[in-house]
Formats: C-alpha cells, sequence, structure tokens
C-alpha cells in the first residue's frame, strides 16, 4: 500500500543515529477507547472487507467498508481501512484509463486525490475522524501535525492524534518527541495495534534488540486475527523481526522467520533476501547465501546492499565467486548514476560509508595486483 500512516521504511537496519532509548517493557493491556471499539459482529463484517481486499477486488472491500462506517461513523480503523481502499480503487481507475501507467505508479497519484478529497470533507465537517484522514494523507510531516492539530481542537484525548504525531516525528527522525507522543498512546490503550508495531520499531533503531524483539512478537501475536492489518504489514515485520533475529547472531531463528514469509506479499522482496543471504552466510552456506544476494539484485537492480552482499563473498572467498574488483566497480558506476539522477540534498550515510569501503577495497586490489605483477616479473628475471 502507498505510504501513508503505518510502519512505513522506518527500521534503518544497518544505521541508528540519534535514536533515544526507549522506556520499559510494554505490558499488552487492550483497553479500545470511542475511536477503536467494535462489537464482534462488525469485526465479523470487516474481515469479509479485508478477504476481499487481499483477493484484489478492492472494489467489494470497499463496498463494504462504506457501509460500516456509515454504521459507525467515529470509528478509525474502520475508517482509515475505507480510506486504502479508495485509494486502491482510484490508482487502478488511473492505470486502466493510461495504457502506460502502472499500478505502482498510480498509487501516489490516487493518493494525492483521495488526499484532496478528504481535505475538503475535513474542512466541511470539522471532526476528529475527518481531520485524520486527511493528516494521514498530508505530503509532508509538518503538514500532518497541523492537521493533528486541527483534529485535537475536537478531541485532545484521542489515541490517534497521539499515534499520528509520533508516526509523523518518526518520519523526521524527532526520536525523543516519537517517544513521548507513543507513551502517551500507549497509557490511553495498551493494546493499540499501530502503536505497538511502531514502538517496536523505534526499540529496533535504539538498538534495544532484545525488547525489540519482544514487541514485535507481541504485535505479531495480537494482529493475527486483526481484519485490519494486511498480510503484507505482517510479512514486512516478519521480516523485521528475522533482521532482529540476525542482529542477536541467531541465523538459524532468521531463516525459520523467513521460511514463512510470501514474497509475494512484499513491496521490497529484495529485502527478504538479503536478509535470507546474510543469515545463510552466518550458517556457512556460501553458495545459497550467493544466490541469494544475486536474487536480491534481479529484484532490485539499481539498489546497492546486494553487490556488496557479493563483493563480501568475493572478499571471503576469492576463487569461489565473481571478481570482488569487478563487483565494487559495478557498485561504483550504480552510486554515481543513482546520485547523478537524485536531486534530494539529504545526505545517505549507509551509502557513504559503502562507497569509503568500495574505494578502499579497490585501491588494496590494485596494489596486490601490481605487487603480484612485481613479483612474476622477478620470478621470470631470476629465470
Amino acid at each position: 500500500m502507498t505510504a501513508t500512516w503505518g510502519r512505513g521504511a522506518l527500521l534503518t537496519g544497518l544505521l541508528a543515529l540519534g535514536v533515544p532509548a526507549c522506556g520499559g517493557t510494554r505490558p499488552y493491556i487492550p483497553n479500545p477507547g470511542p475511536y477503536d471499539r467494535m462489537t464482534p459482529a462488525t469485526r465479523v463484517r470487516a474481515a469479509l472487507a479485508r478477504n476481499a481486499a487481499e483477493a484484489g477486488d478492492w472494489t467489494q472491500a470497499a463496498s463494504l467498508l462504506e457501509e460500516l462506517t456509515a454504521e459507525r461513523p467515529r470509528n478509525v480503523p474502520l475508517a482509515t481501512f475505507l480510506q486504502d481502499a479508495r485509494i486502491e480503487v482510484r490508482a487502478r481507475t488511473l492505470a486502466e484509463g493510461d495504457p502506460e501507467l502502472e499500478l505502482q505508479e498510480a498509487r501516489p497519484r490516487a493518493v494525492a486525490d483521495v488526499f484532496l478529497t478528504d481535505l475538503e470533507a475535513a474542512e466541511a465537517a470539522s471532526s476528529v475522524v475527518a481531520w485524520l484522514l486527511a493528516a494521514r494523507l498530508a505530503p509532508t510531516p509538518a503538514e500532518t501535525r497541523h492537521l493533528l492539530d486541527r483534529a485535537q481542537d475536537e478531541d485532545p484525548g484521542c489515541i490517534w492524534i497521539h499515534y499520528g504525531e509520533a508516526w509523523a516525528r518518526s518520519v523526521e527522525r524527532e526520536y525523543t518527541q516519537a517517544a513521548s507522543a507513543l507513551d502517551v498512546a500507549l497509557r490511553i490503550d495498551g493494546g493499540h495495534l499501530p502503536s505497538l508495531l511502531l514502538y517496536a520499531v523505534l526499540l529496533a533503531n535504539a538498538g534495544e534488540t532484545g525488547r525489540a524483539v519482544d514487541h514485535y512478537e507481541l504485535w505479531l501475536d495480537a494482529s493475527r486475527d486483526s481484519p485490519f492489518v494486511s498480510r503484507a504489514d505482517r510479512a514486512e515485520a516478519t521480516v523485521d523481526l528475522a533482521t532482529l533475529a540476525l542482529q542477536r547472531e541467531r541465523p538459524k531463528k532468521a531463516l525459520e522467520l523467513l521460511s514463512d514469509v510470501d514474497e509475494e506479499d512484499l513491496d521490497d522482496r529484495a529485502r527478504l533476501y538479503l536478509v535470507r543471504a546474510a543469515a545463510l552466510e552466518e550458517r556457512s552456506s556460501y553458495f545459497e547465501a550467493w544466490e541469494a544476494a544475486r536474487r536480491a539484485g534481479q529484484l532490485d537492480p539499481v539498489g546497492m546492499l546486494s553487490l556488496v552482499h557479493q563483493a563480501y563473498l568475493s572478499m571471503d572467498h576469492p576463487r569461489a565467486f565473481s571478481s570482488e574488483a569487478d563487483i565494487w566497480e559495478t557498485f561504483l558506476a550504480r552510486y554515481e548514476e543513482r546520485n547523478a539522477d537524485d536531486e534530494s540534498t539529504a545526505v545517505d550515510f549507509q551509502s557513504l560509508l559503502f562507497l569509503l569501503n568500495a574505494e578502499t577495497r579497490l585501491e588494496r586490489l590494485g596494489q596486490a595486483a601490481q605487487r603480484d605483477a612485481a613479483r612474476m616479473e622477478g620470478e621470470g628475471d631470476e629465470r
């Protein structure tokens, strides 16, 4: 699904710069308030909408959710699920109307269209849910917070306002403020699934791997039967959990977790194979690791990490795999091409570290090649 409030891409993996330590372990004590409470019958009907969505019938899902939201207009999970369905229906309409437009390319345009519609609705209705829906699709974190302020004017006690604030602060790497907002949200409802997941992400980025694992496992267990959690969200969280298992030097556990993930449920399928490659290498399954890294490169032909992994395997096993120098040369060419097209001024520290490593390794490989050539020439003169 197009980027809205949710897990997003907040788990940084290798770098966790400036992330504060989070608070103590969270007890899972569900206490749904007026914006989340619903009857078992409503959950069953919402599950039917989820089944339709997972089957690709977003029109049917939207129809079911429109009925439910009309009955329960204050329920935010129903409203946001309907908003996702409206985005998907709009994206498919745009793609069907333009043969040159891929569905993935149509989704950002669909988000923009739905955002304008929902912003107009919020300005007309001025209700908490209406402002939350507009904030969820706002193009910038600053605009998200502005719209959340409008929602807070209506009801400062709404848990979703604090969750939205935490999400926006996390995107801007303002982790202290994000953690504070989550503290408020989880005091209101210790079983609020979006807040629990975001809290797990913050723990992971803070380097508190053990507690992050506990919270990911808690979320995966608690969200198992939720009609408001998609297969994609659960798959992404499982890959996160496998990454954390790998960081704890538990490659067997990481591989077990990954075996339960259907790659078709992931937007970033390459990441699945990158984590698998790292786990296989830790288990000394080098050829399987190489194939996993190559598969990651096929799935993300402009990505950098698959090349880095292949280069490291070649460095450790120079006679088994492709030339390390050739791989680093490809990395440098790809890095230059990507940065030539990127007008952003943001600093990608991870790529810079790999760039430095590539240049250093190529220099050392060149020096080694010169020494070998000189030695061979000297041996030839002696003969």
